[in-house]
């Protein structure tokens, strides 16, 4: 689990630390406060050089990116919209992220995790050429041109280097990844979700005889369902729900937003399994009457699979709940602040959390 993280230069943060983190993390504050930038850069730190998951993500891409063929997959990207990475637009500053993990190494039990991430225009011959069969030019493999840069260092392991290449004049960009990030991390933003992931990794599950998790989850939301089940009956991996008094099964994703953003939650809990899982609004689509009960399936499930989580929240009926669920010492409150053009963080210690929640003190 990360025990501490330190930001600079990434978007709206110029500098900020965040220590005392918890197995579970509640992150509040006002809107343009940063929340879902920290999600991001724990997010990034995380997959370090490994940009595919990066790029698959959706904190990293413009509408309308095309994918083609690995190990150099093409979309559209402009450095304008690079810019947007770096604080205050200065793309001549270096983003520096850095997370001490905690092992079970006695004789080391942190270790470092760093991420730079800057932007180079460096003058190179062309080291080598590969086709490009849509319209017979050359991929250049030698960052002669614009290029992204992010290098990752994990403890005593040698750095890794991944890059996002700006080439050609149609603003196409490739990128060069590494082969697998340092910590498993799963980020679920209130815009994303694919209906057809969800039920292969259902399927996942279902073969390791762990897909009652997810139904157990669900019946937070739904008391009557009975289970779920992974099926392509319409041609498309899909989750199908059977609920008491139905003559048939349904698609879970008709049932409403609350029971897939439910399953998401469940599926990235058990999925990054040993890593961390980033749940911006996580309250959304989620009645308040619920949450006590969600947060106490997220603790649960976090502790049995080993997994770190940080959420965001504008509610403080959320967080009352994950209070009634966890109790005072089942989670850390940390509240983001935007004060003279600067970010700054409180973390709430366990005694000063049950004061706020007892007199209704105002932690947002």
């Amino acid at each position: 689990m990360f025990e501490s993280l330190r930001i600079r230069n990434y978007r709206l943060f110029e500098s900020l630390e965040v220590n005392c983190l918890h197995r579970i993390n509640l992150i509040s504050g006002r809107n343009n406060s940063g929340k879902t930038n920290l999600l991001e850069a724990i997010f990034l730190l995380a997959n370090g050089a490994y940009l595919e998951s990066v790029l698959e993500s959706g904190i990293f891409r413009e509408p309308g990116q095309v994918y083609s063929y690995h190990p150099y997959r093409k979309f559209r990207q402009s450095e304008a919209f690079w810019k947007q990475l770096f604080y205050d637009l200065d793309i001549n500053r270096t983003v520096d992220l850095e997370g001490m993990i905690e092992t079970e190494n006695q004789f080391e039990p942190l270790q470092r995790l760093t991420l730079s991430i800057s932007i180079k225009r460096p003058e190179i011959e062309v080291i080598e050429s590969i086709h490009d069969p849509d319209d017979g030019d050359a991929i250049r493999n030698g960052w002669g041109n614009s290029s992204l840069i992010f290098s990752s260092k994990f403890g005593e392991r040698s750095a890794v280097e991944g890059h996002l290449v700006l080439r050609d004049k149609r603003g196409r960009s490739y990128i060069s990844s590494g082969d697998h990030p340092p910590i498993e991390a799963r980020i679920l933003l209130p815009s994303a979700g694919d209906s057809h992931r969800d039920a292969i990794e259902l399927a996942s599950l279902r073969t390791k005889r762990q897909d009652g998790l997810i139904s157990n989850a669900l019946k937070i939301i739904e008391p009557r369902l009975n289970h779920i089940v992974d099926n392509s009956a319409t041609g498309e991996p899909l989750i199908w729900a059977d609920i008491d008094g139905l003559s048939e099964l349904i698609p879970l994703s008709v049932m409403g937003s609350s029971m897939m953003h439910m399953t998401r939650i469940a599926l990235a809990v058990v999925n990054a399994s040993g890593g961390v899982i980033l749940l911006d609004e996580i309250e959304n689509g989620l009645h308040h009457s619920a949450m006590p009960e969600v947060w106490k399936f997220v603790a649960a499930t976090a502790e049995k699979f080993d997994t770190q989580v940080f959420a965001t929240t504008h509610s403080y009926e959320c967080i009352q709940a994950a209070y009634k669920g966890l109790g005072k010492d089942g989670f850390r409150l940390h509240l983001l602040d935007v004060r003279n053009g600067g970010s700054h963080k409180v973390t709430f210690h366990p005694d000063e959390t049950d004061l706020a929640i007892r007199h209704h003190i105002e932690v947002r």
